[in-house]
């Protein structure tokens, strides 16, 4: 089991808009009530939730802060934990 760190704890990595994001709905005021929620994520996927609702809401409102990472990025979270995305040519779009 890993360590539960405030970063660990508190980010999601979002690499393509393909259903996955769904279940972020959970984050929002009417059930988690998060606030700062790092979520990791391609440019794609950022311009994605800066400009389409209900996300740029749940920008707009401090929910979800948007950090964009490149494939072959990789991004430290806790003491060994990291992730480093891949592109998949038929995820890209």
């Amino acid at each position: 089991m890993l360590p539960r760190t405030e970063t660990a704890h508190h980010t999601v990595a979002l690499l393509h808009p393909r259903g996955h994001y769904i279940g972020l709905y959970q984050f929002g005021k009417e059930a988690a009530q998060a606030k700062g929620l790092v979520l990791y994520c391609t440019a794609l996927v950022a311009a994605f939730f800066a400009q389409n609702e209900p996300w740029k809401y749940f920008v707009s409102l401090g929910i979800f802060q948007l950090e964009v990472i490149q494939p072959g990025q990789t991004v430290q979270l806790a003491p060994g934990l990291a992730i480093t995305p891949r592109l998949v040519p038929h995820r890209s779009v």
